[in-house]
């Protein structure tokens, strides 16, 4: 049985879409979404968005009803990248968004930015941050992020075992949260000039009991 997901925020809130069965793919929840959206705030206006191992699409069509200006799916697998398809225009989207098809971690060594400012979200499934797949997830955040510009940004979505010091690149990062089992991070190359754009203080800590209990289903490891 196939559940639905909603955008949760612009032109497009609460607009519902298709997620596949459990334990095939886990979408970022809503928490998630708007965790990363607020911290970005009016960054994603005008935007060219990369939603990359992109599943449902749910983020990159966020980023587009909250103002992104185009969208890029980047996804593997062929039964997802035709869901995506069938979300987009569920949502009413057009030429505005656009799927790829192919391994992430290919596209990466040949990213090409488009023009303006860019937003790139990496959402790889956590066994593939895990172990000995940590070594070439790493290598995919270092290929990314050293082809964007001054005015572009990274945000990973990473499991919380991996402390923010272990990622590439590390000057760069001006914001990391978590939420349960997951951790945010943003970099912008600029992200060692002057005061970051978001800090954290000492005593900041997220709602883990509320957020643990969100992602209980969505972060189990499959059976």
């Amino acid at each position: 049985m196939t559940e639905r997901i909603r955008i949760t925020g612009g032109t497009r809130l609460n607009r519902r879409i298709i997620s596949p069965p459990k334990n095939t793919i886990r979408p970022a929840s809503d928490m998630i979404r708007q965790a990363v959206f607020n911290m970005i705030g009016d960054l994603i206006q005008g935007a060219v968005f990369y939603d990359v191992f992109a599943g449902t699409g749910i983020v990159g069509m966020e980023a587009l009803s909250r103002g992104a200006e185009r969208a890029y799916f980047i996804e593997l697998d062929r039964k997802h990248v035709l869901l995506i398809r069938k979300n987009l225009t569920l949502a009413k989207f057009g030429p505005e968004a656009a799927v790829r098809q192919g391994d992430a971690f290919v596209w990466a060594r040949h990213f090409a930015p488009e023009a303006g400012r860019v937003i790139v979200f990496l959402g790889p499934p956590y066994p593939l941050c895990m172990k000995e797949n940590k070594p070439k997830a790493m290598q995919m955040v270092s290929d990314v992020a050293s082809r964007l510009d001054d005015d572009d940004y990274l945000i990973l979505q990473y499991p919380r075992e991996i402390d923010p010091s272990e990622l590439p690149l590390n000057e760069h990062w001006v914001r990391h949260r978590h939420y349960g089992k997951t951790r945010i991070g943003i970099w912008t190359k600029n992200g060692a000039l002057g005061d970051p754009l978001w800090t954290v203080a000492d005593d900041e800590e997220e709602d883990a009991a509320g957020a643990s209990e969100e992602f209980n289903d969505d972060d189990r490891d499959d059976e």
